[in-house]
């Protein structure tokens, strides 16, 4: 399945929703705002049968998700079965377009190492764009 295109259609439909266009010009929405309605329309999809998509889900079984500093985390959006490891699909950061580079490296680093931890098949790093998608708005980690 091509992930990065599921992902780019339905960032698509969140920028036309929400984006930076038209009469309200809003470039102040909040990241997890955006976040939320891009796993909405995730999860509208029906291309992740069996799987929670879940926003800022912070468990790891019983137990809150840590990062390799033994602080807590919360992924912005997350494909996966509740309480295993066993199918964990996807987990997903997002950014803005006016997030400093520095953010977006962090992110993407952090992303990197916690897939690996928590055992994701996946990770991509979702930029959310100003006016329309850029060819790195969606980007497999």
């Amino acid at each position: 399945m091509n992930y990065k295109n599921i992902f780019e259609i339905a960032l698509e439909k969140v920028v036309a929703e929400h984006g930076y266009q038209g009469v309200i010009r809003n470039r102040d929405i909040h990241e997890q705002a955006l976040a939320h309605r891009l796993a909405y329309h995730l999860e509208k999809s029906d291309l992740f049968t069996g799987y929670h998509i879940d926003c800022e889900y912070n468990r790891h079984g019983d137990d809150p998700k840590i990062d390799e500093h033994g602080d807590n985390f919360r992924p912005d959006i997350l494909i996966h079965v509740r309480g295993t490891d066993d199918d964990n699909l996807i987990m997903i950061e997002t950014k803005k377009f006016n997030d400093s580079p520095q953010e977006i490296e962090t992110a993407q680093r952090n992303l990197a190492s916690r897939k690996d931890y928590y055992r994701y098949k996946h990770a991509f790093l979702i930029i959310f764009p100003e006016t329309s998608l850029q060819e790195n708005s969606v980007v497999e980690v």
